[in-house]
């Protein structure tokens, strides 16, 4: 008979990567952000998507350059802000489970900035166009399009107005920009920051599933 005592259920790896364990590790990874962010006293972000197959010296390799210009940009523009204030923190990041990547994602963007991708560019992008077509988040996201040329080629907004799958309003959900001194003044004009500091993080809210009287949950 053994008596050596089993490892406790948080400190057994085993359980911790087993099936079984999957709701505490989707948990963790909501947990774990909100605390980081709550400790880097981050409350509203910029997020950018894009291609993690663009590479400097690739056929794309501006985007990468232009994105790093871009964040510079934004990043001065944030730590120019009041002190008192709030401020924007750009961001991107790696999660295991997609769907708790995007939660983190839409909840605390003020908006976003698509850079030329694939599938999984796609996803974020139509996930946010989708929040922000039927209103389920209490803030306005600003979507940018990085690259109006990729873009336009490789979707066709207009068709999806055309054959009535979207309507032609719809098109104001998102703008496009080129270059990243445009990309600043377009999410400066854009986006209205609070003078008081928000509560750390921001979530923006989910609207009520019931009606459209305003509520929120």
């Amino acid at each position: 008979m053994s008596l050596e005592r089993p490892a406790l259920a948080y400190h057994d790896p085993e359980f911790l990567e087993s099936d079984a364990a999957r709701p505490l590790r989707i948990m963790a990874e909501y947990l774990q952000p909100l605390r980081a962010f709550r400790e880097a006293r981050v409350s509203e972000t910029v997020v950018f998507f894009g291609s993690a197959r663009l590479r400097a010296d690739g056929p794309n390799g501006r985007y990468v350059a232009e994105a790093a210009e871009l964040a510079r940009l934004v990043t001065e523009w944030s730590l120019s802000l009041p002190e008192n204030g709030n401020r924007l923190v750009v961001c991107s990041g790696e999660f295991h489970y997609f769907f708790m990547r995007k939660l983190w994602f839409a909840h605390l963007a003020r908006a976003i900035v698509v850079f030329p991708g694939g599938f999984g560019t796609f996803d974020e992008l139509f996930e946010m166009l989708t929040l922000a077509q039927t209103r389920k988040l209490d803030r306005n996201m600003l979507i940018l399009l990085y690259g109006s040329t990729y873009w336009k080629e490789v979707i066709n907004f207009e068709a999806l107005v055309r054959h009535g799958v979207i309507g032609d309003e719809d098109l104001g959900l998102f703008s496009f920009v080129d270059e990243p001194r445009a990309a600043l003044e377009r999410l400066q004009s854009g986006i209205a920051l609070d003078p008081a500091p928000a509560p750390r993080p921001a979530f923006a809210k989910s609207r009520h599933p019931h009606g459209d009287d305003g509520r929120s949950e």
